[in-house]
C-alpha cells in the first residue's frame, strides 16, 4: 500500500557498523516508535500522538543496596512470570544468566530448563577463551536445574544470515543469530511457552568504570589509583595500560581531549564524510551509568531477539530491563558497582549470597567470536567470496570495492581476526543478499512495497 525508497544514510550506518537512528528504518517512508516512547492511533483521527517515558531521576539513597538489590531482582523476576507456563533459560555461564538462573531458583520455579550454546568442536588454543561449560555445570549442579546442551560445529552462520528476513524484514547486524535460533527450535520442541535471559545485565547493572571519573573529579588521587591498581591486578591487565585508557577516557570526557574517527570501514571516504559518519557522540567508558542505559542498541537488541523467539511462539523474558530494577541500579552508589578493582561488584556480592562463588569471582567474559570465525572459514567462506563477486549496483556508490577486497583476503589467510573486518564483510554480505534476493529493489527508482 505504501510506494517506498530506500534510505541512503541508513545503508551508510548499516555499512559503516554504525546504529541507524531511533526513528528510522532503510526506507524513507516508514519510520519507527522511538524507545521510551508508546504510540497511540485514535480510531476516527489519523494523528499519531506519542506518550513519552523516563526514568525517575531521584536520587533516593538506598538504606541497604545488597537487600534492596536481591528484593527487586527477584521481583522483577516474578513480573516476567506466566502461570501455567514452562519456563526455560538461555544460559550462558556468565555472571548475568547466572544471576537470573539464581533468582527463578529462590523465587520457587525449579522446574526451569536451562539451554547452552558451546563451541566444544574448537582447537584448544582458542576453546579455551571461548567454553564456558565448566562455569555451566558448576551453577547447574549448585542449583539442581535441568540442563541441554546445544553444540554449533556443524551450524552455519551464514545460512542464518540469509534467512533473518522472515524475522526482520531488512538487514541487522546479528551474525550469532544462528545460536539464538538453536536455543529457540530446541525450546519449542521441548514445549517452552517463556524463555528468560540476562540481557544487557553489564549495562543495567553498570560495570562502574564511571567511579574512576567521580573520584577524578572530586580529587580523591590516592583512592582512584588504588582502584586502578586492583583493577589492572584482577582482570589481569597492565597498569600502564590500563592507566592509559582510563585517563584517556576520562580526558576526552571533560573536551580535554578531542575524539577523532576515522574511516576503517568498507565506505568509500565520500559517503563516510557526506554522511559526516566520523562526527561520532563523545562516547566513553566512563561516561555515567544513565547515558549508557539509554544506548538505542539496547531497544535493537530486544527488539532483534523478540522477533526471533515470537515467530517460533515462545515469549521472550529479560528481568534485567524492568524498570524498578534499573531505577535501583541507577541510583546505588559507584562503589557498589566498582570495588577494590572487581566490576558490578554488587552483582558479584549477589552470587555469593546464592552459593555461586566461582561465578562470582570470574574476571573475563567468553569471545564466542573464536567460534562464529571457525564456522565461517570452514563452512561460509566460499559462498561469502561467490556473493561479493557481483555487487548490487546500489552498493556501489557506497563502498571502497579494494578494501572490501583487502578484508576477505586478509580474513582468509590469517589465522587471528580483526571484528571490525569481518562484520563490515558480513555487513555487506547481508546487504547484497537483501538487495537481490529479497527486495529485488534497482537503484534510484522507488517500487511498490
Amino acid at each position: 500500500l505504501v510506494k517506498v525508497s530506500l534510505d541512503n544514510e541508513t545503508m551508510a550506518n548499516y555499512l559503516a557498523l554504525g546504529h541507524q537512528r531511533a526513528d528510522k528504518t532503510f526506507f524513507n517512508e516508514i519510520k519507527r516508535v522511538t524507545p521510551f516512547c508508546v504510540l497511540f492511533y485514535e480510531n476516527d483521527s489519523r494523528e499519531l500522538l506519542y506518550r513519552k517515558y523516563s526514568f525517575s531521576d531521584s536520587r533516593l539513597a538506598a538504606l541497604n543496596p545488597m537487600q534492596d538489590f536481591k528484593l527487586k531482582l527477584e521481583q522483577a523476576i516474578k513480573r516476567c512470570w506466566r502461570n501455567t507456563s514452562r519456563v526455560g533459560l538461555m544460559f550462558s555461564g556468565g555472571q548475568d544468566s547466572s544471576a537470573i538462573a539464581a533468582g527463578l531458583k529462590t523465587c520457587g520455579y525449579s522446574d526451569t530448563i536451562c539451554f547452552s550454546c558451546n563451541y566444544s568442536h574448537l582447537p584448544d588454543r582458542t576453546k579455551i577463551l571461548s567454553d564456558e561449560s565448566d562455569y555451566q555445570d558448576d551453577v547447574i549442579k549448585k542449583l539442581n536445574l535441568s540442563h541441554t546442551q546445544i553444540q554449533l560445529k556443524n551450524d552455519s552462520p551464514l545460512q542464518s544470515l540469509m534467512g533473518q528476513f522472515k524475522y526482520f524484514a531488512e538487514p541487522t547486524h546479528f551474525p550469532n543469530l544462528y545460536m539464538f535460533e538453536k536455543v529457540a527450535l530446541e525450546a519449542q520442541f521441548k514445549n517452552i511457552d517463556v524463555i528468560f535471559d540476562g540481557q544487557d545485565g553489564d549495562t543495567v547493572i553498570s560495570h562502574g568504570l564511571q567511579r574512576f571519573r567521580e573520584l577524578a573529579q572530586v580529587g580523591n588521587i590516592f583512592v582512584l589509583l588504588y582502584e586502578l591498581i586492583c583493577y589492572s591486578r584482577f582482570h589481569g591487565f597492565k597498569f600502564r595500560n590500563v592507566f592509559r585508557y582510563i585517563v584517556g577516557a576520562i580526558l576526552r570526557k571533560w573536551g580535554i581531549v578531542k575524539h577523532s574517527a576515522m574511516n576503517t570501514s568498507v565506505l568509500n571516504q565520500k559517503t563516510f564524510e557526506k554522511h559526516k559518519l566520523g562526527e561520532l557522540q563523545n562516547i566513553t567508558a566512563v561516561d555515567n551509568h544513565l547515558k549508557k542505559l539509554c544506548n538505542p542498541l539496547h531497544a535493537i537488541a530486544l527488539e532483534t531477539k523478540y522477533l526471533v523467539f515470537k515467530h517460533y511462539e515462545i515469549h521472550v523474558r529479560s528481568p534485567f530491563y524492568d524498570k524498578d530494577f534499573m531505577e535501583l541500579c541507577l541510583n546505588i552508589p559507584s562503589k557498589w558497582k566498582l570495588r577494590n578493582g572487581k566490576t558490578r561488584y554488587i552483582l558479584r556480592k549477589y552470587l555469593s549470597l546464592m552459593g555461586l562463588e566461582k561465578i562470582s569471582y570470574r574476571r573475563k567474559k567468553a569471545n564466542l567470536g573464536y567460534g562464529l570465525v571457525d564456522n565461517i572459514r570452514r563452512m561460509d567462506l566460499e559462498k561469502i567470496e561467490c556473493e561479493l563477486k557481483e555487487v548490487h549496483p546500489y552498493l556501489k556508490d557506497f563502498i571502497n570495492q579494494d578494501e572490501l577486497k583487502t578484508f576477505c583476503r586478509d580474513f582468509k589467510n590469517s589465522e587471528s581476526w580483526e571484528d571490525p573486518k569481518l562484520m563490515g564483510i558480513l555487513a555487506v554480505f547481508t546487504a547484497n543478499y537483501w538487495l537481490k534476493n529479497e527486495l529485488n529493489f534497482e537503484p534510484m527508482k522507488i517500487k511498490e512495497g
